[in-house]
């Protein structure tokens, strides 16, 4: 993106030598990590060190701006409290928000027998029960105190190719010809009870696999995708989970895909449950990571990058992971340094320019939110702004001094010049003098 900035004074004309500071505050694109509501926010199993990571994953005040929660708003533990209660997690979650920090929800309906619950399987024969049942589900976690408004998207379904319980209880009933019709009305009943939060679908059988068209995995996800937008359902992007098995995708070959869905559906993407097997050696997982996450930042359709973990001792890998930041006694792992690196230093804006002669100066920024500190002669005026695309922005100075007129006599501070003149650009140029002495050495003796 271009940022230009114009630098005038209260009379309109333009300054000349403002000195222009912008400062990256947030990343427009998504990073972040899988957490635990019960480590933060002072619940029930309040990690200091944990939250503290969460907000300051480099030591210098960088943290991650998105986190998920990795099993706390899923159906089952919603309902059943797993690690946190509903209040606990609503708490959690204003914690979140009060720290800018956005939240994915993962996820509303599972749609495989074991991942629901139990009463789902038990009354699949019973249509209005499960119909009932969903809706009431859908409504108790997206109109929640606490957290009602306050998730910036949702995983409506996960994992709808190998997860088929759902769709099977209700395929060949009246008004449900292949089952797949109850999935477009979960996604409507969700935009119904929240008009602003992103809706998205979220499956491993991509990257995760590294499957390609032709696999039965990979076409479903394109075809079920296809039946959900023509069935009129307000899709916001599909979430690529990202476990990279022991034969991973090569680089290309995760661009294809993104690339083969993005010309299909248009729709926003993200890897959202980036991680590798234990087995990985450090070098090779922060090589690895290296590649993924510049190849995934650059792609077109991208928006977030999400791991799965960032702490061996809250992992779902047992042993840990070298593609997770730190083990468990919280030394770090290189991917750590490869994580920073990329998102605080090459592809993190903080810039210093200088008005030109036209007042302007412009900047090629990642998109974001910036703070913007414009300092001339004394005064300073600070803006924060939001940046998303290109963009020109005005400034006004209380300050009358201006440019004197080209012509006009000034004071270049030179005793060696004579004749001082303004050049219109608030330069200063004289006339050196000749005072008959070119040959006076630094005694003031005559040398030659």
């Amino acid at each position: 993106t271009d940022l230009n900035i114009l630098v005038k004074n209260t009379a309109g004309e333009v300054i000349k030598g403002a000195k222009v500071d912008i400062r990256m505050l947030r990343h427009e694109f998504a990073f972040g990590s899988a957490i635990n509501a019960n480590k933060i926010a002072g619940n029930n199993a309040q990690n200091d060190v944990y939250q503290n990571k969460i907000i300051n994953i480099d030591g210098k005040g960088h943290g991650f701006n998105w986190v998920v929660f990795e099993n706390d708003m899923k159906w089952p533990a919603w309902e059943t409290h797993w690690f946190v209660s509903q209040p606990e997690l609503a708490n959690a979650v204003q914690w979140l928000k009060a720290r800018n920090i956005d939240i994915r929800g993962h996820n509303l309906v599972w749609p495989g027998a074991d991942n629901m619950p139990s009463d789902i399987s038990a009354n699949s024969n019973n249509l209005p029960y499960l119909q009932q049942r969903i809706e009431d589900h859908l409504e108790s976690i997206l109109q929640y105190p606490g957290m009602k408004g306050e998730i910036a998207e949702w995983d409506v379904l996960n994992e709808i190719t190998t997860n088929r319980s759902l769709e099977n209880y209700f395929k060949g009933k009246d008004g449900y010809e292949t089952g797949r019709e109850i999935l477009a009305e979960i996604f409507k009943k969700a935009r119904a009870l929240d008009s602003q939060t992103g809706l998205w679908l979220n499956d491993y059988v991509t990257l995760s696999q590294n499957t390609k068209p032709g696999n039965a995995n990979y076409d479903n996800l394109k075809a079920f995708t296809r039946e959900l937008l023509d069935a009129g359902v307000d899709l916001e992007g599909i979430g690529f989970q990202g476990h990279i098995g022991g034969f991973p995708n090569g680089i290309p070959s995760v661009l294809e895909t993104l690339d083969d869905f993005y010309q299909a559906f248009g729709l926003k993407a993200k890897i959202t449950e980036f991680d590798m097997p234990s087995f990985v050696d450090e070098a090779t997982a922060a090589q690895y990571l290296q590649d993924f996450m510049i190849a995934t930042f650059s792609h077109k359709s991208m928006d977030g990058f999400l791991f799965w973990s960032f702490w061996d001792g809250a992992t779902w890998i047992q042993g840990g992971t070298k593609s997770n930041f730190f083990q468990q006694n919280w030394k770090a792992n290189k991917s750590l340094d490869v994580f920073v690196d990329l998102v605080f230093n090459e592809w993190w804006t903080e810039e210093t320019n200088q008005t030109a002669a036209n007042g302007s100066t412009t900047f090629r920024p990642f998109k974001g939110q910036y703070e913007i500190i414009i300092n001339y002669q004394g005064e300073i005026l600070r803006d924060t702004i939001i940046l998303e695309d290109n963009r020109s922005i005005t400034y006004n100075l209380t300050t009358t001094i201006a440019c004197p007129p080209q012509g006009s006599a000034c004071n270049d501070n030179d005793p060696n010049t004579e004749n001082d003149i303004a050049d219109g650009n608030c330069g200063c140029y004289g006339t050196p003098t000749d005072n008959g002495n070119a040959c006076i050495g630094d005694r003031a003796m005559i040398t030659a």
